[in-house]
C-alpha cells in the first residue's frame, strides 16, 4: 500500500508543480527521454550558473517524473552551481540506493523515498536529477 505521505507528496507536486514551462530567459537546457515508460523531460536553466541556480522544466511524463522534477527545481534554488551539482548527484544517488530517508533532506524529498518499494519507477523519478546533473556538468 502507497503511504499517505508519499501520495499526497506525490499528487501535491505532480499537479501544482513548481517552474513547470518554458522560462521567458534560458541559459542553457537539456532534454531526457526514458524509451521504458515514455516519460520526456528538458530542464531548463534560467540564469548564469555562475550567479546562481534557477532550473525549470518541462514535461510529458508521470506523476512521479513530473512531482520529481518540480521537487527539484524547487530544493536546488538559489544554489550555486559546484553546491547544486553535488546536491543533486547526492539526491540521484539517494533515489537509485532507496535511502533518502539516511539523508538529512527536507520533507518534501523524503515523499521520493517510497520508490526503492517500485523498483520500476526509479528511473521515472531519477529522470529530472539525471538531466540536471548532465545540463550542469
Amino acid at each position: 500500500m502507497v503511504s499517505e505521505l508519499y501520495k499526497n507528496q506525490l499528487i501535491k507536486q505532480g499537479h501544482n508543480p513548481y517552474h513547470f514551462g518554458k522560462p521567458k530567459n534560458i541559459y542553457s537546457s537539456d532534454e531526457s527521454f526514458n524509451p521504458l515508460c515514455g516519460d520526456k523531460i528538458t530542464i531548463y536553466q534560467s540564469t548564469d550558473p555562475a550567479e546562481q541556480i534557477n532550473l525549470w522544466f518541462e514535461s510529458v511524463s508521470c506523476i512521479i517524473c513530473s512531482a520529481s522534477a518540480s521537487i527539484l527545481t524547487k530544493e536546488s534554488e538559489g544554489l550555486m552551481k559546484d553546491e547544486a551539482l553535488e546536491f543533486i548527484m547526492e539526491v540521484e544517488t539517494a533515489i537509485k540506493s532507496g535511502s533518502i530517508l539516511v539523508n538529512e533532506f527536507s520533507d518534501v524529498l523524503n515523499c521520493l523515498d517510497e520508490i526503492k518499494n517500485y523498483p520500476s519507477r526509479t528511473t521515472c523519478a531519477t529522470l529530472p536529477w539525471s538531466t540536471a546533473i548532465k545540463l550542469l556538468r
